[in-house]
């Protein structure tokens, strides 16, 4: 998917300012200044670039007509993401009731906003705001126009009044008087007054600072080389330099005293870090028979029943032979005439002691097995042969395992085997952002299945139903496509909401949300989507997994 082009307006506030004065004088520049920070989808700047960017203004509500619209192409971004722009003093399409930012009936409707940016291939949606005092300045302006002559008062009591005369055309402004001697300082004022507005005056082509029913103060010299971007300082380092930007005579300072190193000398073995005292000999580690570290690290290896250790081409090993297990191939009989137990590939052994008892106890005649080491003998008899069992030792690495996968049986050769549990895993994604109705609920169905272990989720109804009982995880990743915020992530538990996992979700932004729950078998989970103010349904993936 092409990477998003985020505008952040976190400086909108104090820079969508209207530059037309509130004096009636036709040269004052007509528009509305409007900066922002430019950021990619991962909210880094997109510094040093070129943009396009198209402003609509609309009237009544956002979705109402659109009575002027103009277009900025080759706007380059600053290295720190900023780009600033007036309206009004773009390119306009055309495609509005109004073809001048001047020809709008401020006073006759709501007016809102529309930011539009084209970073890659075609333009998208920024979102849309409304249009608060400031911009209603320019209907200001026209106000101060003088009106139609009014018409003639009525006589005086002293006689009847003549025709007013034609108003004479006004004279040139005079220069400016020198400042007077600054008076007594007044007794302090009504409260009220403390809201008063600042404002942005020109005078003769100077900018001033005026506080409504106060003074002004002349600003224009306070930007001394006409650029904004080297007010904002950053510190910068080189060859352990270190001063502030912006400032060509900064004070430079020096951080080589702050660097430190590490040394080795191999013919001492002395090993040192530059701003320490005391370094460390290292010769004792020098008695190394073969000088090569590699072989310091050993392991085991076995070959055709011969276990060696690495590293050493001299090592006999240890023959494994007589620990293979070869019990399944013995066999073991017994004589009833001759009383001879034997076992194949070993000795035999003669039970006719065995046969009579010479102390008529019956108790002594059970007999029972015992192993002692790997030594078995029979109970009951002092003195009893003992077999070695050391050769017949159970080698049980040469077993198999087995998995059936359809039965989920474990097993192993020679032992028993169990059943697995079932595993339950699955994630959808939704690629495709729908039309909703405002302040409606949607639900998360996936047009895209990218797996859905145990088949538990179902595609066609967007409903998870947990297959067995047991601890489950679901995680929830989701884009707000189009304008319009106040959206929610519902969780529903068997057709009741069961917590709303996401509220106030804004345009263009990317939530991610995850809660684990306790279900039974038969228990159904599915997502919802809360429109708000949004006419689409937006776009993400759904997930989840049993966990135990």
């Amino acid at each position: 998917m092409a990477s998003r082009f985020i505008i952040k307006n976190l400086l909108l506030i104090a820079f969508l300012v209207i530059t037309t004065a509130l004096f009636a004088q036709d040269n004052v520049p007509l528009g509305i200044h409007y900066q922002a920070v430019a950021r990619d989808n991962y909210g880094n700047e997109i510094v040093n670039r070129k943009i396009s960017v198209k402003f609509s203004i609309i009237k009544s509500d956002p979705l109402g007509t659109i009575v002027y619209q103009e277009l900025h192409q080759d706007v380059f971004t600053s290295r720190f993401g900023v780009f600033s722009l007036i309206i009004g003093q773009g390119v306009p399409t055309g495609n509005a009731e109004c073809g001048e930012l001047s020809q709008i009936n401020w006073e006759g409707a709501y007016h809102f906003l529309k930011v539009e940016v084209k970073f890659e291939n075609d333009f998208m949606d920024m979102g849309t705001m409304q249009f608060l005092a400031v911009p209603y300045a320019l209907f200001a302006k026209r106000s101060l126009e003088p009106g139609p002559e009014g018409p003639v008062g009525p006589a005086g009591p002293e006689g009847s009044q003549g025709p007013r005369g034609p108003q004479g055309e006004q004279g040139p402004k005079g220069d400016t008087g020198a400042q007077g001697i600054q008076g007594d300082k007044g007794d302090p004022g009504d409260p009220a007054t403390d809201d008063q507005t600042l404002s942005v005056i020109n005078v003769d082509g100077s900018d001033y600072l005026e506080i409504s029913g106060g003074n002004q103060v002349k600003i224009s010299s306070i930007e001394k080389d006409g650029d904004p971007e080297n007010e904002i300082q950053d510190l910068t380092i080189s060859s352990d330099k270190l001063k502030i930007t912006g400032n060509s005579l900064a004070t430079e300072w020096d951080l080589s005293p702050y660097r430190q190193s590490l040394s080795w000398d191999p013919s001492s073995r002395i090993l040192n870090i530059s701003g320490i005292s005391a370094p460390v000999n290292l010769t004792e580690l020098k008695n190394d028979a073969d000088a090569d570290p590699v072989n310091e690290i050993q392991d085991i290896e076995l070959a055709d029943n011969l276990l060696t250790i690495t590293k050493n081409s001299g090592s006999t090993g240890v023959s494994l032979n007589k620990y293979l297990d070869n019990t399944d191939e013995q066999k073991l009989t017994f004589n009833t005439t001759d009383n001879i137990l034997a076992l194949t590939s070993s000795t035999s052994v003669d039970l006719t002691t065995l046969k009579d008892d010479a102390d008529a106890d019956p108790e002594n005649e059970i007999q029972d097995l015992q192993l002692v080491g790997n030594k078995l003998s029979v109970t009951g008899k002092t003195g009893a042969f003992e077999v070695d069992m050391t050769d017949y030792l159970d080698n049980t690495d040469n077993q198999t395992l087995t998995y059936l996968e359809s039965t989920r049986e474990l097993s192993i050769s020679g032992g028993n085997s169990v059943t697995l549990d079932n595993m339950v895993a699955f994630r959808v994604k939704r690629n495709i952002s729908e039309s909703a109705p405002q302040f409606s609920e949607v639900l998360f169905h996936p047009d895209g299945e990218i797996y859905n272990d145990g088949a538990a989720f179902n595609s066609l109804t967007g409903m998870f139903t947990a297959p067995i009982s047991g601890l489950y995880t679901f995680n929830v990743n989701y884009f707000a496509d189009g304008s319009g915020g106040s959206r929610k992530l519902i969780l529903y538990y068997n057709g009741a909401v069961y917590e709303e996992i996401a509220i106030e979700i804004t345009t263009g932004s990317l939530t991610q949300r995850s809660i684990t729950m306790k279900l039974n078998s038969g228990d159904e989970i599915h997502l919802m989507i809360y429109t708000g103010l949004a006419i689409e349904t937006g776009t993400g993936s759904f997930s989840g997994f049993k966990v135990y």
